[in-house]
């Protein structure tokens, strides 16, 4: 994953799925260049980060969660779950 200097836009993250009642909003935002990806397509993107989180090594990716009743963002391990479902 190549490091970007440029921040992201609200536009660029989709959010049809949190509405203004829920209180939690959790996500997993990795970027990847064409370097990056053997086919440089959506669909390869997806692969990508499909097999981040379901790989070996996946306890350590890290997920932000937000909590926008006390506006705090949490940053987690995916292992930081594991025996919670």
């Amino acid at each position: 994953m190549s490091k970007g200097k440029d921040p992201i836009a609200a536009h660029e993250i989709g959010n049809t799925y949190v509405s203004g009642r829920d209180r939690y909003v959790v996500s997993l935002v990795v970027g990847y260049s064409e370097e990056d990806l053997a086919e440089c397509s959506p669909t390869e993107a997806l692969a990508q980060a499909l097999q981040l989180i379901t790989d070996e090594g996946a306890a350590g990716t890290h997920w932000y969660v937000y909590d926008r009743q006390e506006k705090h963002l949490y940053q987690l391990e995916q292992g930081d779950a594991d025996g919670c479902y």
